[in-house]
Formats: structure tokens, C-alpha cells, sequence
């Protein structure tokens, strides 16, 4: 009977291990059997129905856990909950493309209750799903923190696009393995544009036109673009390749027309291009060149001196010395042999350049359009000059006058003298104490009138549109006309 006694109590004891020893594995209605270890360490097992609280020795007293599993060890406590991650909060996020770049920039704040920084990406709304922002700065390990900044290359990843309603998601890691993720949208839609301008191209001259003026002004088709407004460039050049006689207009804002400011060659061939870009820098190609050629310089245009005096002012157009339209290089070789000398006034030095055909040349180079010259001659003669007749430059009510010399030309649009568009009495009761004196040539007679302000007149009583006048000044001064 001891025998069986001692037997007994083995196998009860034996049981007690078996089920005092782990944690819970597997479960019935009624019944569970929990994941056991052979371990030094005790944790209540349960069941609907049973209760046990079981330990065999004390070796160690701690917890042990994973993903999945807690495992309580040693003397009997109780076991903390872990604590659940809080993810990031990202606020605030606004976007935009700068103008004249082909860059979103970024702004944002984000929080995070548990960590001190967070992995940051972006993402772009193409219309219809959301893409990875690829080129772009302010990404990575970002500290926490408000007013963080970033930026996207759009035109790299996302070129020759237009979206009226783009948005950005700045998305936050805080590299936790549960409920690590925060994100949100740009506040506000914006258009994004990386598309170039289109439908621009050479217009005028026409390609291989020939007897192009001298001084062409190029236009180019308008180009068509969703972000105005549209620059242009143009290029000219002396050969197909562009790289001999270049003039270009540098970016010209809403303007599809250029003059070259340096007059071309008689009867020579010309190339030239033209490209646009919108406001927000996408720059379209160069179109395809056209080509043309100038016009010869045919019989030219005509200076005239009568002999009534040997000092005249040109151009005078109602005098028969008309505007040039472009620059005549000195000598032109068709100098009359009356012809003594020309002379133009230097404003920005106050000097008095000169051609004397006698010595065969001088410091005057050139006559250009705009400007106002004294001719000396002996006797009647006629200049033909190797040139278009221009059209008059723009006309204005006031005459300024630096203080670099006492004698000035006018009109003389280049240097502020704009042609009257209409007659003009003297006095004008505007006259600006500096003025000594106005001078015209009445070539009928080939006697000079004058006004004399100081004296209250004098035999000019008026100046007229189409004539030029000598002006003699003290000092620097304005002329405001009626």
C-alpha cells in the first residue's frame, strides 16, 4: 500500500511539472495547453474551468518577451503591458513651383511623441495616382521639428508635363515596428509645368528671302504655352553654322520682334533662329534656321546743298537731306569735291568730331541714323550715300542739353532732341535760362535766323517740324515746348 502511495504522488507531481512550468500555447473550449518551457520559473495557467499557480524553483526572476510571446520567469509578478509606438504627425504642408525654375519647394512640420527624428520622402499627384518624388533635397533623416524645408526637381522626373492641380504628400517613418507612419497633403493645388513652349519659329524675313534691308527686324511666330509670360531669343548670323557675325537679342519678355542693333551687309546672306521659354524656365530648342539675303545698295539717297551758304545741318528732310536708315562708314567714295568737311558733336566728351575729305578722313567714322550733323561747302553740290531713306524718329515736346559743349543740334532724337510733330511759336515762355540762342538756315536766302531769348525774340518766330536748328546753351538745361 506504501508502494502505491509513493507512485501516486510521483505521477501527480510529475503532472504538476507539465503544466506549471509555461506559458499558454493552445486553446479549446473548455481546455488550453500552454506554450511550456523547462525553466526555472512560474506563471499562472488557466482554463474556463481551472486555475493553477505553479513553481519550481527560483533560479531567475525576469520576463522575457517577442513580437508574439511573453514569458514571465522566476517569482511571481506581474507582467506590464508594452508600450504602443505614436506615430509622427506631419502639418502644414505647402508647395509650389518657383518662377523661372523647373523646382517645387516644400515646407512642413512634423511631431513625434517617442522619437527625435523621423525618415522623410515625398510624393507627387500625377492626375490620377500618387508617384515617388525621385530628385529631391530635404529627404532622409530629418530631425523633429517645425518649418522644414525641401525641394523636388520636377523637370527631371517629371518633364514635359503640365498638372493645373499638382499636389505634394510629405510622408514621415519614425522607424518604429508598429504604427510608425504619418503623412499628409499640400494644403493648396498648384500648377505644376515642365512642358517647353511650342509653336514659335522663324516668321519674317521669309526663308531665302532676298533684298532684305540692312536693317531687317526679324519676327518670329508667337509661341503657345499654359504659364505666360513668353520670352524670346533671337540669333543672326553670317554663316549656316552660327558661328561667324553673331548678334543675338538676349531674352526678350512678351516680345516676338527684334531689330539687330548693328546694321547688315549690301547683298550678303544671313541666317538666323529663334527660341522661348515660359515663366517658369522651360526653354524650348532653337526652331530651324531661315536664310536671306540683303538688298544691293542700289542709287542710294541724296544730300543736297544749294550755294545760298556754306553751312548746312543734316538731315534735314524738308531740306532735301532725308533720315538714314542705316550707318554710312566714312569715305563713302561718292563724296562731292564741294563737300569741305563734316562735323558732329560728341556729347558724352563734349568734342567736335570731324571728316575733312582733303586729309582723307578724320576722328568722324561714320554718319548714323538719329544724329544731327554740320556740312561745310563751297559751292552747290549733291552727296549720294550708299543707304535707305528712314523713316522720321519719334517726335517729343522736350529738347534736353548736357553742359560737355555751348553748341547743340536739333532735333537730334539720339541725344534727347526729338522731331517736333508740329509747329512750335517763339517765345514759348518754357525757355530755360541756359539758352543763349536758337539759329536756322532759310536756305532761299542762305541767311540765318536767330532767337534770342535774352533779347525777347528775333527773326525766328517759330520752329518747324522736318527743320534741324543750331542751339547755343551756357550750361545744362531742359526745353519743355508746348
Amino acid at each position: 500500500m506504501r508502494t502505491k502511495t509513493m507512485i501516486a504522488l510521483a505521477a501527480l507531481l510529475c503532472g504538476l511539472l507539465i503544466v506549471g512550468g509555461g506559458v499558454w500555447a493552445m486553446t479549446s473550449t473548455n481546455y488550453a495547453i500552454n506554450w511550456n518551457v523547462i525553466g526555472g520559473g512560474g506563471e499562472p495557467a488557466s482554463s474556463d474551468n481551472y486555475n493553477i499557480r505553479s513553481t519550481i524553483g527560483q533560479p531567475a526572476a525576469e520576463t522575457s518577451s517577442s513580437t508574439n510571446y511573453q514569458l514571465g520567469s522566476g517569482y511571481w509578478h506581474e507582467i506590464a503591458p508594452l508600450a504602443e509606438n505614436t506615430p509622427p504627425v506631419v502639418s502644414n504642408v505647402v508647395a509650389s513651383q518657383g518662377l523661372g525654375t523647373g523646382t517645387v519647394d516644400i515646407s512642413y512640420d512634423v511631431t513625434d511623441a517617442d522619437q527625435a527624428t523621423a525618415t522623410i520622402s515625398f510624393e507627387y499627384w500625377d492626375g490620377s495616382t500618387w508617384q515617388d518624388c525621385i530628385t529631391t533635397t530635404g529627404d532622409g533623416s530629418v530631425s523633429i521639428g517645425a518649418g522644414k524645408e525641401g525641394t523636388w526637381d520636377a523637370k527631371t522626373d517629371f518633364d514635359g508635363q503640365y498638372l493645373a492641380d499638382c499636389k505634394i504628400k510629405v510622408i514621415a517613418n519614425d522607424g518604429q515596428a508598429s504604427n510608425n507612419i504619418g503623412e499628409a497633403e499640400s494644403t493648396t493645388v498648384f500648377a505644376l509645368d515642365t512642358r517647353d513652349p511650342t509653336g514659335y519659329g522663324c516668321s519674317t524675313p521669309a526663308n531665302d528671302a532676298t533684298d532684305v534691308s540692312v536693317n531687317p527686324t526679324l519676327t518670329a511666330l508667337a509661341a503657345s504655352d499654359d504659364s505666360p509670360p513668353i520670352s524670346y531669343w533671337f540669333i543672326l548670323a553670317e554663316d549656316a553654322v552660327f558661328t561667324q557675325g553673331i548678334q543675338e537679342s538676349g531674352w526678350q519678355q512678351d516680345d516676338n520682334t527684334w531689330l539687330p542693333p548693328t546694321a547688315l551687309n549690301y547683298e550678303d546672306d544671313y541666317w538666323w533662329k529663334v527660341k522661348a521659354r515660359d515663366a517658369y524656365g522651360n526653354e524650348g530648342d532653337y526652331s530651324a534656321a531661315f536664310k536671306f539675303t540683303t538688298s544691293p545698295a542700289g542709287p542710294g539717297i541724296a544730300w543736297i546743298f544749294p550755294s545760298t551758304s556754306e553751312v548746312f545741318l543734316g538731315p534735314t528732310p524738308a531740306n532735301s537731306r532725308p533720315y538714314l536708315d542705316a550707318a554710312v562708314s566714312l569715305p563713302t567714295g561718292t563724296e562731292p569735291a564741294q563737300l569741305s568737311g563734316v562735323y558732329w558733336l560728341d556729347e558724352a566728351t563734349g568734342e567736335w568730331r570731324y571728316f575733312v575729305p582733303a586729309f582723307g578722313g578724320g576722328t568722324l567714322t561714320s554718319l548714323e541714323p538719329g544724329q544731327a550733323y554740320l556740312m561745310a561747302v563751297s559751292g552747290s553740290c549733291s552727296w549720294n550715300l550708299p543707304c535707305g531713306e528712314g523713316a522720321a524718329l519719334p517726335t517729343g515736346n522736350v529738347w534736353n542739353f548736357p553742359c560737355t559743349s555751348d553748341v547743340f543740334l536739333g532735333p537730334a532724337p539720339a541725344n534727347t532732341r526729338p522731331y517736333l510733330d508740329a509747329a512750335v511759336t517763339l517765345p514759348t515762355g518754357t525757355e530755360p535760362e541756359q539758352l543763349s540762342g536758337v539759329y536756322w538756315l532759310d536756305e532761299a536766302t542762305g541767311e540765318w535766323q536767330y532767337f534770342v531769348p535774352a533779347f525777347g525774340g528775333g527773326t525766328l518766330t517759330s520752329l518747324e517740324p522736318g527743320q534741324a536748328y543750331l542751339m547755343a546753351v551756357s550750361g545744362p538745361c531742359g526745353w519743355p515746348m508746348s
